[in-house]
């Protein structure tokens, strides 16, 4: 089991800084593997996670969606997270403490008058 977080302002400093200055494909296994890892290497451990990535997809009616334009929001808004949670908690546990905060869209909670996507 893994302990509260103990928030300090030492530990906030690092959240504003990134690992590199490449953008990680959150829907590639082999990208959010590395981002974590590259974060690791640069800052000795990781304290907190942000998954914060999300998309809208094809917005309209879902009976002119297909699993082709449902696939890439899918991927991104949870598959990503998934992923994310996956390599974050590899670390986290071998540490013993750390905090990931996941991030999601009100759409998420609620329907948005028959549309699918983030309906305008």
């Amino acid at each position: 089991m893994l302990k509260p977080a103990r928030c300090s302002l030492r530990s906030s400093a690092v959240l504003v800084r990134r690992p590199s200055s490449s953008t990680p494909d959150v829907r590639s296994e082999d990208d959010v593997r590395a981002l974590v890892d590259q974060t690791v290497a640069q800052f000795g451990r990781l304290d907190v996670a942000v998954n914060n990535a999300g998309t809208e997809g094809q917005v309209g009616p879902i009976t002119d969606q297909t699993a082709d334009t449902y696939a890439p929001m899918f991927d991104t808004n949870v598959l990503g997270v998934i992923l994310s949670m996956k390599h974050e908690v590899r670390v986290i546990q071998g540490q013993g403490s750390g905090s990931i905060v996941n991030i999601s869209s009100t759409y998420g909670a609620r329907e948005c008058g028959g549309g699918f996507g983030l309906c305008r």
